[in-house]
C-alpha cells in the first residue's frame, strides 16, 4: 500500500513538472513566434523537444511503475492549469505583456 502511495504522488509530482515543462514551453514559443525571422522552424523545433521530452518521461515513468503514469495525467494537467493562469494574468488579448502596458495592466482605458 505505501509503494502504491509514493508511486502515486511521484507520478503526480512528475507530471506536474512535465505539464509546466510542455505548456510553458508553448507559451515561451507563441512569444517568439512574432518576433522571430523563421517561425515554422521555431514552432517545429519547439515542438519536437517538447514532445520527445515528454515521451522520454513517459516511457520512463511507465518503466518504474504503472500507477506513477496514471498519475502523470492529472499532474500533466496541473502543470497545463498552473502554466495558463500564468500566462493569463501577463499577457493581454493584443499579445503585449501586463508588464509593458501603463496603468497597472489595463489593456484598454
Amino acid at each position: 500500500m505505501t509503494v502504491t502511495i509514493l508511486s502515486l504522488a511521484a507520478g503526480l509530482v512528475t507530471g506536474a513538472l512535465l505539464g509546466v515543462g510542455y505548456f510553458g514551453g508553448l507559451a515561451i514559443t507563441v512569444r517568439q513566434l512574432s518576433t522571430s525571422s523563421r517561425p515554422a522552424l521555431v514552432f517545429a523545433s519547439s515542438y519536437l523537444a517538447r514532445i520527445l521530452g515528454l515521451a522520454v518521461v513517459l516511457v520512463i515513468v511507465a518503466r518504474v511503475s504503472s500507477p506513477a503514469l496514471v498519475a502523470t495525467l492529472p499532474g500533466i494537467l496541473a502543470g497545463r492549469m498552473i502554466v495558463t493562469r500564468r500566462a493569463r494574468r501577463h499577457w493581454t488579448p493584443g499579445g503585449a505583456t501586463t508588464e509593458a502596458l501603463p496603468h497597472g495592466g489595463a489593456a484598454h482605458e
